[in-house]
């Protein structure tokens, strides 16, 4: 890893530094791009496979389709990488993870406070963390063809079907994106409908929510961006007591330099 001022460069995916890999802020939110066919470039997927563990393996074969199984090989390896640098571990295969009644992940062993999500989309993987605040994140690519007012229709709220009607598919997404990371960070899920809460706009991310679910809207903040002109990312993560706005990083992972600084506006 080589440092210049306040920019970290992170290694490949698998070596193994024993420097610290993250700013020593443990407010920050890290997000992690990764595209597929760049990563595959380190070494093929049969490099990641070896990196797994059995019961990883396992999983990976669980899935149907061959596309699937590449993504989550990718990710588990890439997951495991950056908690590993998070928590200075040596040996990634040492993170066991697990699967909450919601659906949400969690670190089992090593005990640890760290918080992550992960999603992914057409070829691109994004993967969250922080140290101090749950945090949810989404990621869809803007697919302009499919036929997103009537999914707003049965999914969205009906204070925001309105930002959805002609050519928004920029707003369907935004829209999609921030209430999958919010339910992905509160750990319940699809438990949540998507139309029992609203956002009042789009600039600051205010929402309403009914009271069945059960959810405290000064409890959460976002954050949003178009990626390359094609993919929509959104971030949920927990508001602190003294309601700071933490500062976020994005990486994203290129061929042979591992991950470097993005820059992104929030």
């Amino acid at each position: 890893m080589k440092q210049d001022t306040a920019v970290i460069f992170y290694s490949p995916l698998f070596k193994h530094n024993a420097a610290p890999a993250f700013p020593p802020d443990a407010s920050w939110l890290h997000i992690f791009l990764i595209d597929e066919q760049s990563a595959l470039q380190t070494g093929g997927l049969h490099s990641y496979q070896t990196a797994l563990s059995a019961s990883d393996l396992a999983q990976a074969e669980s899935r149907k389709s061959e596309r699937s199984k590449q993504t989550y090989v990718i990710s588990r390896v890439a997951l495991k990488r950056l908690i590993a640098e998070a928590l200075h571990l040596e040996e990634i295969n040492a993170i066991r993870l697990g699967i909450e009644a919601g659906g949400k992940p969690y670190i089992v062993e090593p005990k640890s406070q760290l918080h992550f999500n992960v999603s992914h989309s057409q070829g691109r993987i994004a993967i969250g963390l922080s140290y101090d605040r749950k945090i949810g994140i989404d990621l869809e690519y803007i697919d302009k063809t499919r036929r997103y007012e009537r999914i707003a229709e049965h999914y969205f709220h009906q204070t925001e079907r309105a930002w959805v009607n002609g050519d928004n598919a920029n707003s369907f997404y935004q829209l999609w994106t921030l209430k999958e990371a919010l339910v992905k960070a509160e750990g319940r899920g699809m438990a949540i409908p998507f139309n029992a809460f609203y956002f009042k706009n789009l600039q600051d991310y205010s929402f309403i929510p009914e009271p069945r679910t059960a959810l405290d809207p000064h409890a959460w903040m976002f954050r949003h961006s178009i990626i390359e002109n094609t993919y929509s990312l959104s971030v949920a993560y927990e508001t602190l007591p003294d309601f700071s706005k933490p500062a976020a990083s994005v990486w994203k992972y290129v061929h042979n330099k591992g991950f470097i600084p993005q820059p992104t506006a929030w």
